[in-house]
């Protein structure tokens, strides 16, 4: 069987469908390890330009202000970048009882967020 079979939902057909979820919550070391690694290099690049900048005036923070402020901001972008819904994908079978358990079990899940191709779904849940 190929995929035009299967977009056809031609029972029996396998094909892959795709659905959006959350990730696992990461533990809070996770997090502060690469707000870490994002606030040094934040930092580290302020810190080159106040040593260019410092006699012109024109310095924007003070430099343990700037880094409380860096350190705050990464927090927030860690936290992003980790706990970002992800895409997933799995391999149904067209017109089996198995396949159409297992959307359930996926639609089921606290993580979930929404399929991909949500009309495919449906239709899927409904081919004979």
């Amino acid at each position: 069987m190929n995929t035009e079979d299967f977009y056809a939902l031609i029972p029996e057909a396998i094909g892959q469908i795709e659905y959006i979820a959350k990730t696992a919550a990461p533990s809070e070391t996770a997090i502060q390890n690469i707000a870490g690694q994002i606030s040094s290099q934040n930092f580290g690049s302020y810190l080159a330009n106040y040593a260019l900048t410092r006699g012109s005036g024109n310095v924007p923070l003070d430099p343990a202000d700037a880094f409380a402020k860096f350190r705050r901001d990464a927090m927030k972008d860690a936290e992003e970048l980790v706990c970002a819904p992800k895409q997933f994908s799995m391999y149904v079978q067209i017109g089996q009882q198995e396949s159409i358990e297992k959307i359930s079990r996926v639609e089921s899940s606290p993580n979930f967020v929404r399929w991909v191709d949500e009309r495919l779904v449906a239709l899927i849940r409904t081919a004979k």
